[in-house]
């Protein structure tokens, strides 16, 4: 269509073109690897979601170029209204592309196969043979799974839909997925807390080491629960040092002075509380600590958590003591 031809459709067939284009295969194809492209900042750069640590060290080293990337929103890619644009697009695509296909598809599973042509010369291929033996056919067809339309004097069959249904199946679960991703990202929130042995979380906002919520979520939405870990297990290979198994043990109650009860929590086995899911997602040590001052006296004892850096759980911590005078802080590295 020439750009003359555009100036002269009124704006319900633009509008219907413009449809047509988004909707097409090859628009989607564009869209989907545009969008690969534009995550691509979000694994070089660090993120606000994930790490604002790092991003202020990044502005601080570069002030100049972090403030030019801070202005694109580079530092929280997946949230930015221009890779919200293209995900919007790629998935208004995938449906106009998707959905109408699918309907076709089931309106021709339900329809009979097509009448036998009256003139087979003008096929490409055919085969001809007495009506006598149409049962034979018939049979034949039917053990090569034939869908088949029985007239008089012909039978006509097809195959072949299984393909389409496969690639409409996928087309749908990738619907579902940007569906399930986008809800999640507008009602979900995400947090993590490191937790020793022995300590209780509550779920308030102030307990959380990091904590994220979605475009739709707020403080006061989190589900209450209090959790104590009392008992931690780790299973690993002895020949090979690979983990086997984690588990986690805690008592649980809905809020302070409840009855609590106890629940094991494994990787693949989170606890769940109303809509919110909590994971074991990974374990450490935490070293008993003891400073003592010139004196000979304790001014400092208890768990430090430590966080690994390797398979081997080799772990670097930082102790503070701000009670002492001067004020003391260490770095230390542990070796299991």
């Amino acid at each position: 269509m020439s750009n003359d031809d555009l100036r002269e459709l009124s704006a319900l067939p633009l509008l219907r073109w413009l449809w047509r284009q988004l909707t097409s295969m090859r628009t989607a194809l564009i869209l989907l690897m545009l969008l690969g492209v534009a995550a691509i900042p979000g694994s070089l750069i660090p993120q606000r979601t994930q790490n604002p640590m790092k991003v202020r060290e990044y502005l601080a080293a570069h002030p100049g170029l972090g403030a030019f990337l801070d202005r694109l929103k580079m530092f929280d890619v997946y949230g930015s209204p221009w890779f919200s644009a293209i995900y919007i697009l790629l998935f208004i695509s995938l449906i106009g592309c998707v959905l109408p296909r699918t309907m076709d598809h089931a309106r021709a599973l339900r329809k009979a196969p097509p009448l036998t042509p009256r003139n087979l010369e003008r096929m490409e291929g055919f085969a001809a043979i007495d009506s006598g033996n149409l049962d034979l056919a018939e049979a034949w067809l039917c053990k090569n799974r034939f869908r088949i339309r029985r007239d008089e004097n012909s039978i006509s069959a097809e195959k072949g839909y299984m393909r389409e249904s496969g690639n409409l199946l996928f087309h749908l679960s990738l619907i579902l997925i940007l569906i399930g991703v986008a809800i999640g990202s507008l009602y979900g929130y995400k947090g993590e807390a490191i937790l020793n042995v022995g300590e209780r979380f509550i779920n308030t906002p102030t307990s959380y080491d990091t904590l994220s919520f979605g475009k739709l979520q707020k403080e006061s939405s989190l589900q209450p629960f209090i959790i104590t870990a009392t008992k931690f297990v780790a299973k690993y290979d002895p020949a090979t040092n690979a983990p086997q198994d984690y588990s986690l043990t805690v008592d649980t109650a809905p809020e302070v002075g409840s009855s609590s009860k106890s629940v094991l929590i494994k990787v693949n086995k989170p606890l769940g509380y109303g809509a919110t899911k909590i994971y074991l997602q990974a374990n450490g040590y935490s070293p008993v600590v003891t400073v003592k001052n010139s004196a000979g006296d304790i001014v400092f004892q208890g768990p430090v958590i430590f966080l690994p850096q390797d398979g081997n759980l080799t772990s670097t911590g930082a102790i503070k003591i701000a009670d002492m005078k001067p004020q003391i802080g260490m770095v230390g590295s542990f070796v299991p």
